[in-house]
């Protein structure tokens, strides 16, 4: 009890400063989610992208508005009036921005769509835009009444740190047609996230998906309870009005990019299928003898290199050539790897990065790496799967670096039946592989087995790039 008391007791010597820290935390949590949300350039859903930026670029300029309440004392009249109506106005608009999130990803646009599209995907749908053009009505006729006829009041009220301040009271009216608006949000936008979610088959985004209405309801709840009801009864909680924002929409920053992330990786059906820079499109089968097409050697290929021999170049060329022939590529690579460090200059090549560290797929801050566990086969296979089976929307090439360190991290029957298995749940003329495995590193008996269940051997040492079989 005594501890409560002293903590009361140093809340009121504080007093005017602790608002202004909790502020200042609140504003670096909102920057960071707009870095967060920035930094997804190669987001599946950029409309979304941009809508979300918008909402915390707004929710900046709100806790601005209510910085400026606190340093201006006493603020005049007519800013109050100008602080509560532009506060109304900015929230309606975040909801607006929240709706076209939730349409921009139930319809899902395609890649590189703008404001543009996605409003001539809502035009094209007559449930949707009579819907969307309805609560955009409803919320234009609530900012007139609110701003017009029935304007907030100013209050000098207590907040929660002990400092007599300025506050605006909403009446009776205000606070319904605000209701109505979190009641619509509720009913309508929340719903297609979780639609969306149930289309989408990567786990990590259906969950991420679901995430995200959750916090946007928590802030329309936070803001309607602690702004709108607190301050009828003569209390204002604006700092912690804005700790519990800030935090929401952190939570939704971090989720966006997390689902953006592991779409952009995922997402084959659209991309730029311009040669890479530097890599002719027949790179690799120019090495070959008689100069024989890659496309034609066959979809499961076994590759000896020696670690004395540049072979990063010939898998560089490998993946540039059927990047050149609208491969999507694929590569399972350790990020200190000479593979990563050769193939990371390509263009959209992504990578799975086997990694001690991780016990699942796990997605990274940038948009094409993801980690996995280098040692867990089930993980591994269930990847490759999951990975070929995008070839109905694009050709998939799949590159393994390398077997030798697998066995030798494992152990070689875990590895062969991995090898094995990957045979029997791929065999889709669209799936191209290369499996690397190094020159002697295995003894006889075990680089005979691997071999048996490969159709295409060839080797890369000092004779250059030869076909065994």
């Amino acid at each position: 009890m005594i501890a409560v008391v002293d903590t009361i007791a140093l809340l009121n010597t504080l007093g005017f400063y602790v608002p202004l820290f909790v502020y200042t935390f609140t504003l670096a949590i909102e920057l960071l989610s707009v870095f967060l949300v920035y930094r997804q350039r190669a987001t599946t859903y950029p409309a979304v992208r941009t809508s979300l930026l918008g909402v915390y670029i707004i929710s900046i300029a709100v806790l601005f508005l209510d910085f400026a309440r606190l340093l201006l004392q006493p603020p005049s009249q007519a800013f109050m009036r100008f602080y509560a109506e532009t506060g109304v106005t900015l929230v309606l608009l975040v909801v607006v921005l929240l709706t076209l999130s939730a349409l921009a990803i139930y319809l899902r646009p395609k890649q590189g769509a703008s404001f543009g599209d996605l409003f001539r995907d809502i035009l094209g749908r007559k449930r949707e835009a009579a819907i969307f053009f309805s609560f955009l009505a409803y919320m234009l006729l609530s900012a007139g009444i609110i701003d017009f006829f029935q304007p907030p009041k100013v209050v000098m009220v207590r907040d929660l740190f002990g400092n007599h301040v300025p506050s605006v009271a909403y009446d009776p009216v205000t606070i319904g047609l605000l209701a109505g608006v979190l009641a619509f949000f509720m009913v309508y936008p929340t719903p297609l996230f979780f639609l969306a979610a149930r289309k989408i088959p990567n786990e990590t985004v259906k969950r991420n998906l679901t995430i995200l209405p959750i916090c946007y309801v928590g802030v329309g709840v936070d803001l309607l309870i602690l702004e709108g009801y607190l301050a009828e009864v003569g209390v204002t909680a604006n700092a912690l009005v804005f700790v519990i924002w800030g935090a929401l929409f952190s939570v939704t920053a971090i989720v966006f990019s997390n689902a953006s992330t592991v779409s952009s990786f995922f997402d084959v059906s659209s991309r730029d299928s311009s040669v890479q820079i530097g890599v002719s499109k027949r790179a690799f089968s120019e090495r070959l003898s008689k100069n024989q097409d890659l496309l034609k050697l066959g979809n499961s290929i076994l590759l000896e290199v020696d670690p004395a021999i540049k072979y990063e170049d010939v898998v560089r060329d490998f993946a540039g050539e059927l990047s050149g022939n609208n491969f999507v590529v694929f590569v399972f690579t350790s990020k200190g790897s000479p593979i990563f460090a050769s193939l990371s200059s390509l263009k959209d090549i992504r990578f799975y990065l086997l990694s001690a560290n991780v016990s699942y797929v796990k997605a990274t801050t940038e948009p094409y790496h993801m980690l996995i566990p280098q040692t867990d086969f089930a993980v591994l296979l269930d990847a490759v799967q999951r990975t070929s089976e995008l070839s109905s929307n694009a050709k998939i090439a799949l590159i393994f670096d390398n077997l030798s360190d697998m066995i030798t991290n494992s152990d070689f029957e875990g590895a062969y039946k991995f090898l094995k298995r990957q045979n029997e749940v791929v065999s889709d003329p669209n799936v191209m592989k290369l499996f690397l495995m190094i020159k002697g590193a295995q003894d006889i008996k075990q680089t005979n087995l691997i071999k048996s269940l490969f159709p295409v051997h060839m080797a890369n040492d000092s004779r250059g790039l030869t076909r065994d079989k």
